[in-house]
């Protein structure tokens, strides 16, 4: 638990520094495995997560890389979506989820880069939705918004409503294409 402390202010004093996120991580789940042989199940899985949330954010690609992966899916959708609607789903939907784990990032929640490309994307979806009568494309286009409304208000909570702004303005210009379900 002290190793842990020390650790965790490292990190908070060091943000970006891999190697102290890393030991952390590895504290934190040896510290896991400890309480789980001594019963401690509530505490170990609470260690656990933590360690499985450090490790899943040192995992993750580069943001700039992330947000290329991202747009180079939603395009992929945007390509097959008159060829194969399912396939455009599925490639929506893989786009999607990278642009979440990419909103958890503080550096990419941040970038005008996430903000230009999740326009694009929520611009590409909803052109898909409003060509196709799917209840699943339409249900993905509602996540998609609804994700990009909880990051705006985390913007606005953490003092930057330059970057809520961006997503007020993303959704904004895709309102005309939405239905009336949506």
């Amino acid at each position: 638990e002290a190793a842990i402390r020390n650790d965790e202010a490292l990190t908070q004093a060091e943000p970006e520094n891999r190697e102290y996120r890393f030991e952390l991580a590895k504290f934190a789940d040896n510290l896991s495995d400890l309480l789980r042989r001594l019963g401690e199940d509530d505490l170990a899985e609470k260690r656990s997560q933590q360690a499985i949330e450090i490790l899943d954010a040192l995992a993750m690609p580069a943001p700039s890389l992330g947000i290329e992966q991202a747009d180079a899916q939603s395009l992929r959708g945007r390509i097959l979506q008159t060829r194969d609607a399912r396939a455009a789903l599925a490639a929506y939907e893989q786009a999607l989820a990278s642009f979440e784990r990419l909103s958890r990032a503080r550096p990419s929640r941040y970038s005008p880069l996430f903000h230009e490309r999740y326009g694009d994307f929520l611009s590409r979806l909803a052109g898909f939705g409003r060509n196709n009568r799917d209840a699943a494309a339409h249900a993905l286009l509602v996540r998609a918004i609804a994700m990009y409304v909880d990051l705006a208000r985390g913007n606005l909570r953490t003092g930057s409503p330059g970057d809520a702004q961006a997503a007020v303005e993303n959704i904004s210009t895709i309102l005309p294409d939405l239905t009336e379900g949506d």
